[in-house]
C-alpha cells in the first residue's frame, strides 16, 4: 500500500502543468487520465517492470488503466472477501489519499476540474470481485 501511495505522490508532479495552459488550451481528459496512469505505473514498476506489483502485505497491484475520467486500480487481496471488507480497503485508500492529496490545492484543482475519480477493484482469493470509489469530494471533502 506505501508503493501505491508514493506513486500517487508522484501523480502531482504531472498535475502541476495546470496553470501553465489557459482555458482553451487545456489537455483533455483522456490526456490527464492517461498521464496519471503511465506516471503511476513508471513509479511502482520502473521503465521495464510489468504487472503484478506485490507489496509487502501480499496485496497484488494487478494494473492500472483509466476510462476517460475513471483510474482504475486493480488488487488482488490476499485473503477473503468476508475477513477484508472493500470498504475497509477502500476507507484505508480515502485516509491515505487524503494526506497526500489535500494539502496540494493545484492537484485538487486540477482532479475536480476534470472530474476524476479513483476507482478500485478488490480481488479476493473466494474469487469474488468487489469495487470501491473515491471523488476528491470525499478524499479531501474540507476542500470542496
Amino acid at each position: 500500500m506505501r508503493n501505491l501511495i508514493r506513486l500517487i505522490v508522484l501523480l502531482s508532479g504531472i498535475i502541476m502543468f495546470s496553470p501553465v495552459y489557459s482555458d482553451e488550451d487545456l489537455p483533455s481528459v483522456n490526456d490527464v487520465s492517461s498521464a496519471i496512469v503511465e506516471s503511476a505505473k513508471r513509479s511502482l514498476l520502473g521503465e521495464k517492470g510489468k504487472f503484478p506489483f506485490s507489496t509487502k502485505d501480499g496485496t497484488e497491484i494487478t494494473n492500472i488503466s483509466y476510462n476517460s475520467n475513471n483510474i482504475l486500480f486493480e488488487f488482488k487481496i490476499p485473503s477473503d472477501s468476508q475477513s477484508i471488507l472493500a470498504q475497509y480497503l477502500t476507507e484505508d485508500l480515502r485516509i491515505r489519499f487524503n494526506k497526500e492529496f489535500c494539502h496540494n490545492e493545484n492537484l485538487i484543482n486540477v482532479l475536480n476540474h476534470y472530474d476524476i475519480s479513483f476507482i478500485f477493484r478488490f480481488e479476493y482469493t473466494d474469487n469474488r470481485i468487489v469495487p470501491g470509489m473515491l471523488s476528491m469530494n470525499e478524499i479531501c471533502p474540507e476542500m470542496n
